[in-house]
């Protein structure tokens, strides 16, 4: 195994943006002009960066809240590296020739992943899941509130559809939710909704300035309101909740336990066969050593 250098918390926050963002984006990055969701400065986080990430993730563009967490680390992570280059360009160097380092550690990771991967089922019952579930359920305590709801955000200034969507947000017919999804298509600066499925309270309103409301009551009274600042109008829409101290559903953390009991079979791997595949892809490739 490498010897792995005790970075501080600087540092590891550089080293990760090396990592996990311009890493991948030298490697999928095909130089067509397509779509860019964000940029700092003159560097650009394209769709299909965005979307290699999240490929690598287990999840995909169509995943809202995993998206927008990927954008603002992005943006944070490109400043902090532009703001050291400029401040600091020994430093920057520095980080850069490490960052070589923590990229082969997580090549490795990947060639057995792919490789150990072929060796052992990706199949997991759900009765297998369901008894994990059961019996580590306190491992999973809930970070906040659960919610399905309807989160509608718009530039103001659009007074016939901000009257259109204070009618419809509430969901009060069935066909309303098709209605608001074509004006959020075409005119909402953010938008989420999901009926089916859990999801954090303060992932799906981050972006909202709740410091107004007690968020308990919020929640718990599965409130329908829209309000406005100087720039936004918001429709929210709580359709359901989970307290915290509710225990998580099953659903919610079934596809985390089925990655959770897979990632234990590849460890053990890991540890059985890790030096001898190192062996095999180090003789595949001529290394000269001209140190002492």
């Amino acid at each position: 195994m490498v010897n792995k250098k005790r970075y501080d918390p600087f540092e590891q926050a550089i080293l990760k943006s090396c990592l996990f963002f311009v890493f991948p984006i030298l490697l999928f990055s095909c130089g067509k002009k397509e779509k860019v969701l964000a940029s700092v400065d003159d560097v650009q986080l394209t769709e299909s960066d965005a979307a290699a990430w999240l490929h690598m993730n287990r999840t995909d563009l169509s995943d809202t809240l995993a998206l927008r967490r990927l954008v603002k680390d992005w943006c944070t992570y490109q400043a902090m590296l532009l703001e050291l280059k400029a401040s600091y360009p020994e430093k920057y160097a520095s980080l850069n020739t490490q960052s070589v380092f923590y990229q082969g550690e997580m090549a490795l990771y990947y060639l057995e992943e792919q490789k150990f991967k072929a060796q052992t089922s990706q199949e997991v019952a759900d009765s297998t899941i369901r008894r994990y579930y059961e019996a580590n359920k306190k491992e999973y305590e809930l970070q906040d509130f659960l919610v399905k709801a309807l989160y509608i955000k718009i530039p103001v200034g659009q007074e016939k559809i901000e009257e259109k969507l204070r009618e419809k947000y509430r969901l009060s017919k069935s066909k309303d939710i098709r209605q608001v999804e074509a004006i959020a298509k075409l005119n909402a600066e953010n938008f989420y909704f999901n009926d089916q499925e859990w999801a954090y309270f303060n992932e799906v309103f981050e972006d909202a300035p709740m410091e107004q409301f007690n968020k308990q009551t919020f929640v718990i009274n599965r409130t329908k309101t829209w309000f406005k600042d100087e720039k936004f109008v918001y429709f929210i829409n709580i359709l359901d909740y989970k307290l915290k101290t509710d225990t998580p559903p099953f659903d919610f953390l079934k596809d985390r336990i089925r990655e959770t009991i897979l990632a234990k079979k590849l460890n053990d791997l890991r540890a059985d066969r890790q030096s001898e595949l190192v062996r095999q892809i180090k003789q595949k490739h001529e290394i000269k050593i001209n140190t002492p």
